[in-house]
């Protein structure tokens, strides 16, 4: 599987962050830190994480606003990787950037996103 990779903002605590570069949308192209993707269309988001349990997919949510809540069990496609499905709906194309989100050992992991033509 290919995959695009970017930095993903990590959200602990109000305030604090941090990098990380294991939450990504496969086979989608990013352009200025955010990945390109079509409403209508459905993409894979995939975790590389070592965790106990499964990642959580949370819902997704107009840039500048938090994902959640994180709901969605990923499921595991081999040693620390996880997917999910997601389908990027008409009824988002009201807003052009939105953010997906991916909680991980308690850490809520940001994936940019921006809807194109």
């Amino acid at each position: 599987m290919f995959l695009h990779r970017r930095c993903a903002r990590s959200v602990t605590v109000p305030g604090a962050a941090s990098t990380t570069r294991d939450y990504s949308l496969a086979q989608v192209p990013v352009v200025g830190g955010q990945f390109q993707v079509k409403m209508g269309h459905s993409y894979i988001v995939v975790a590389q994480v070592a965790t106990k349990t499964a990642p959580l997919y949370a819902y997704a949510a107009p840039a500048g606003v938090q994902p959640g809540p994180a709901v969605a069990s990923m499921v595991s496609i081999g040693t620390n990787r996880w997917a999910i499905q997601t389908t990027i709906t008409r009824a988002m194309g009201r807003y052009k950037n939105w953010t997906l989100g991916v909680k991980a050992n308690g850490v809520l992991h940001d994936i940019p996103v921006t809807i194109v033509n």
